[in-house]
């Protein structure tokens, strides 16, 4: 199916997996403030345990989106090695579907970021041939993204997503073509404004996510000493965050709301820590407090899509990687 503009109001439906999560406060929150890698660490332990009762299978998400949140839950443990076994058959399941069925845009970026990061940290040598089957899946999944026109392959967002994947499986050893993912960066800072914000889509659409994520992926390609990304890390950096948490509180009625997201929150944090900017502290621990406001007692965090969804964020936005 093409993406056309005039069906915008549907993709903008799909692009909710992404930057849409109304965050559903606890009655009874645990302060964790006093131990701040406790919230990591809580979270991965219901993350591993919900592997065992669902093997991250999001059946309260609708279908089409599911692949893209079982990637995000895959990828928020790669790093955890009590998680390598379900990490790893997650990521083959994830490549085997992925050649089987259409993924939607976000679903496919989402998978191909998981695949390359896992191919970098979770494999170890006697797996060799699951890290050159999931970096190449990745590089394939990137490229598709990248080549593809329809209306959402054609959003800042979803594009830098898709670069940051393919430098990833470029680190991981894949064989990818250069000079395109140069010009693909190229594109990406041409919707940089003076102001160091970019535009969200090829037509003017300025966002926080779009901004965030554009500087995550031209710091992955090499291109982060570039004009545009470090106007851009400096823009996110005058942005007043503390107000913008306080949308995470409002409603979600009638599906997208502009202003700060979750998944935005997510690019924020690994744009300054890929960055190795020196506000990246100051942010993490101010983010950390708000969200630590809405975490239940078992580590989870509720969103639009559910807990899984959720709570992959939650170890994303606080670990970044």
């Amino acid at each position: 199916m093409r993406w056309t503009q005039s069906n915008a109001s549907t993709g903008m439906h799909v692009f909710l997996l992404i930057v849409c999560s109304a965050l559903t406060p606890c009655d009874k929150p645990v302060d964790r403030i006093s131990d701040p890698d406790r919230i990591v660490r809580a979270a991965r332990s219901w993350l591993i345990q919900r592997y065992a009762e669902t093997k991250w299978i999001a059946e309260e998400a609708p279908t089409p989106y599911r692949a893209g949140i079982r990637a995000l839950a895959a990828l928020a443990l790669a790093r955890e090695p009590k998680a390598r076994a379900s990490v790893l058959a997650a990521a083959r399941e994830l490549a085997a579907e992925s050649t089987e069925t259409t993924l939607l845009p976000y679903s496919k970026a989402c998978v191909a970021v998981a695949l390359s990061k896992i191919a970098t940290v979770s494999i170890d040598e006697q797996d060799e041939p699951d890290r050159e089957a999931l970096r190449n899946r990745a590089r394939v999944l990137a490229e598709e993204c990248l080549g593809s026109t329809d209306f959402e392959c054609r959003e800042t967002c979803l594009r830098a997503l898709a670069l940051v994947a393919l430098a990833t499986a470029k680190r991981a050893g894949a064989p990818v073509d250069e000079t395109r993912m140069a010009t693909w960066g190229e594109e990406i800072r041409a919707r940089a404004l003076p102001s160091g914000e970019f535009h969200g889509h090829d037509f003017p659409s300025p966002g926080h996510g779009a901004t965030a994520l554009a500087c995550e992926a031209l710091t992955a390609i090499g291109q982060g000493t570039s004009r545009e990304c470090v106007q851009g890390l400096e823009w996110l950096e005058r942005g007043r965050l503390r107000e913008k948490l306080s949308s995470l509180r409002m409603s979600n009625i009638g599906g997208y709301l502009r202003g700060f997201h979750l998944f935005e929150l997510r690019a924020h944090c690994a744009a300054l820590h890929n960055a190795s900017r020196s506000s990246k502290e100051r942010v993490l621990d101010l983010v950390r407090k708000h969200l630590s406001e809405s975490i239940a007692d078992d580590g989870h965090l509720d969103s639009r899509y559910g807990p899984i969804f959720g709570t992959a964020l939650l170890v994303l936005t606080l670990d970044p990687q």
